[in-house]
């Protein structure tokens, strides 16, 4: 009986293992044919991302890969406290726009399970940050991307996982926004930083480049704000009231 019981469980390993060994090298295939995908293709890229953004899921849920993996086109950024992932992936335009990344966001719950869902933006993101509240659970993204041949989008987003779960939408900035984007001309305002946007960690501030006259924002910013663009420079993570804010008028 015992014995039997020893052969049966692993036997059930080992098929295990072979599915997940199946599902990490179908993810490879898909990361390297969106590599390869070219804008004349008749294969529709938008299925691709949607088979990769699967396979991903379940390579994630099955531990077949982590935040330490090296996969073809496959970038992964994680918070300091290893809790919070993103996993990029892209394709090429065709265009001047370049590489397209897309990505799923990994958060590891109470219990040590996972939650992951699409971040819905075309964006690579380069840094997490947790942010001090008294909910201690929101952290903010930032991520770059190239939109045209001048044209670059940087963008600050605050995402909420204090109830054990990720909400994408939490009112993050001034205003009820959720994300602010930076929209940079690169013929206009400072040549030497593109798109440049930092969190000073020391001072809780979100601090952005030199901006132009072509340059803009989207996202948190009231009308005054928008006549005034040194404003964008003085963005300031009020704890208590749990979000970003206009420092100064």
């Amino acid at each position: 009986m015992n014995k039997a019981y020893f052969i049966f469980s692993f036997l059930m390993f080992w098929l295990a293992q072979m599915s997940y060994g199946q599902t990490r090298s179908e993810l490879e295939n898909s990361l390297s044919e969106l590599s390869e995908w070219k804008y004349t293709d008749e294969t529709d890229i938008w299925n691709i991302l949607v088979h990769t953004s699967e396979l991903l899921t379940s390579c994630i849920e099955s531990g077949v890969i982590n935040g330490s993996d090296s996969l073809g086109n496959l970038e992964v950024t994680q918070s300091a406290d290893g809790l919070l992932k993103v996993y990029t992936f892209a394709y090429h335009s065709g265009g001047t726009r370049g590489s397209v990344n897309n990505s799923v966001i990994q958060f590891i719950k109470s219990d040590g399970s996972y939650e992951i869902v699409g971040s819905g933006k075309e964006m690579s993101f380069y840094q997490i940050e947790k942010l001090p509240s008294s909910n201690d659970g929101l952290y903010l993204l930032l991520g770059v991307e190239k939109c045209s041949s001048r044209m670059y989008q940087s963008l600050a987003w605050v995402i909420d996982v204090s109830s054990d779960s990720i909400n994408t939408n939490y009112n993050g900035f001034q205003g009820g926004f959720s994300s602010v984007s930076y929209y940079d001309d690169v013929y206009s305002g400072d040549h030497s930083c593109i798109a440049c946007m930092d969190y000073d960690i020391n001072r809780n501030e979100l601090v952005f480049g030199e901006m132009g006259e072509d340059d803009f924002m989207e996202g948190y910013l009231t009308e005054k704000a928008l006549l005034d663009k040194r404003s964008y420079k003085n963005l300031e993570f009020d704890a208590e009231l749990k979000q970003f804010r206009i420092k100064h008028f």
